[in-house]
């Protein structure tokens, strides 16, 4: 008959923590890794994009698990993923007959179920592992289309067929008065831009890469949508940034601030100027364009053929939803007489306006609760962590940014798209929560 000593003991939790420690490093590596492909390729080659959306729900749902101790989410969190679920089943239910029923639900539930595991399961290693793959995407990505227009601006045009078919390469020397490509990874840049110019001005914090880092990311990116000729990540590295800095600036206002922190944006901003000049002196309007596409959104007259297209779009869904205003029309309704693309007639470019026409007053409505209860456990994570707080403004920026530009262009109708906005609320999540366990320990040492 054999006992155990106190020693073997140890030994056998010392184990066990080894084993458990590296089981969650496998899971969060399967995690980042996914979750760079989908970075880097978010949208077409379903047969490997959805895998790779599969295992970030896997690898995610091995760190709830093996989490110790075990947690749930905070509770503004859960009530944001209520709302938004609630808002799915309602659309999908209220659609059924209609033809893009599919595309609704998953975007509405199935995408959602999947980030919302990795919002659960995040925490600061897993959140600093997720940023640096964003770098490093986003420098691979601009390095990539910027090698890409050269190489085309110079007559080089017989790329490999494989190559072009992978990355979706395309080109166009002069579309609208200025050079426009596509690139798969292009619209991952709509986030990552202006999330590293913030975190080029904002301080220094461990869970960001290091300034050269994020400050070659954002520079690339940001030159990167000159030359492509994309209008929405201009208008968002242009604006996004400033706007997160002077919020920072208020809310930082009595801390001493470095040399570099007090004058990084005139830094940033005289460096996107020195790009806008060469640009335009070479020819390239994609600033001017940018800017008259706000115009034309707000005052609804088009200033280019794709403004026109999104006025005429604006149109037609604002006539549509006012023919069910309150309940809408359901998911995956269409517009008898119009459509963008005949294969798919239930995607419009006008996402907000898609919302109201799809799901009327009462979905919007239960979309603007979450939207206000997100932004109030935002504000909440900043008073309970404060140490969390450049890091928060860095990932908000590519939130906002992802936002804004969604407003125009289906961004968020792509699962690939909406890691940026899942990593806001995993971050608060980790707040939150690290509000909590803070208070929890505090209240033992008070007892002690």
């Amino acid at each position: 008959m054999s006992s155990s000593t106190p020693r073997d003991t140890q030994k056998g939790a010392h184990t066990s923590r080894i084993s458990g420690s590296t089981a969650r490093d496998a899971f969060r590596w399967v995690i980042v890794i996914s979750l760079a492909y989908v970075m880097f390729r978010p949208v077409s080659h379903n047969s490997l994009l959805l895998p790779a959306l599969g295992l970030v729900a896997a690898g995610s749902l091995g760190l709830v698990v093996t989490a110790h101790p075990f947690r749930l989410p905070a509770r503004p969190i859960v009530v944001v993923f209520a709302l938004v679920f609630l808002t799915g089943i309602y659309g999908s239910l209220l659609g059924i007959g209609n033809p893009g029923l599919a595309n609704g639900v998953l975007v509405w539930i199935a995408a959602p179920i999947l980030f919302a595991l990795l919002v659960w399961a995040a925490d600061e290693t897993l959140i600093r592992m997720i940023l640096l793959a964003a770098a490093i995407m986003t420098i691979a990505i601009s390095a990539i289309a910027l090698s890409y227009v050269a190489l085309s601006v110079a007559g080089f045009r017989e790329f490999p067929a494989w190559l072009v078919g992978q990355l979706g390469l395309s080109f166009d020397g002069h579309s609208f008065g200025i050079t426009t490509i596509t690139l798969y990874g292009l619209s991952t840049l709509v986030a990552t831009c202006p999330l590293w110019l913030t975190a080029l001005i904002l301080p220094r914090h461990r869970l960001l890469p290091g300034k050269w880092m994020s400050g070659l990311a954002g520079v690339a990116a940001f030159l990167t949508s000159l030359v492509a000729g994309r209008a929405a990540i201009t208008i968002v590295a242009l604006i996004v940034p400033i706007a997160v800095w002077i919020v920072w600036r208020v809310y930082s206002w009595r801390r001493p601030r470095t040399r570099f922190v007090a004058f990084a944006p005139l830094v940033v901003a005289a460096l996107a100027a020195l790009a806008i000049l060469a640009l335009s002196a070479l020819g390239n309007s994609a600033v001017a364009r940018a800017w008259d596409r706000v115009a034309s959104i707000i005052t609804g007259s088009g200033q280019t053929i794709e403004d026109q297209i999104r006025a005429e779009e604006s149109h037609e869904l604002i006539a549509g939803w006012l023919s069910s205003p309150v309940l809408g029309h359901g998911f995956g309704a269409v517009i008898p007489g119009y459509s963008r693309n005949e294969s798919r007639p239930w995607n419009f470019e006008l996402q907000y306006h898609l919302i109201l026409f799809q799901v009327g007053i009462v979905g919007a409505l239960v979309m603007l609760v979450a939207a206000v209860v997100g932004v109030l456990a935002l504000i909440r994570s900043f008073r309970v962590t404060p140490e969390l707080a450049p890091v928060l403004f860095v990932v908000t920026a590519g939130a906002s940014a992802l936002l804004i530009a969604n407003a125009s262009n289906p961004y968020l109708q792509a699962p690939g798209n909406m890691w940026a906005l899942f990593l806001l609320l995993a971050l608060i999540n980790v707040a939150l929560l690290g509000g909590r366990r803070t208070s929890a320990a505090q209240i033992v040492d008070d007892t002690d």
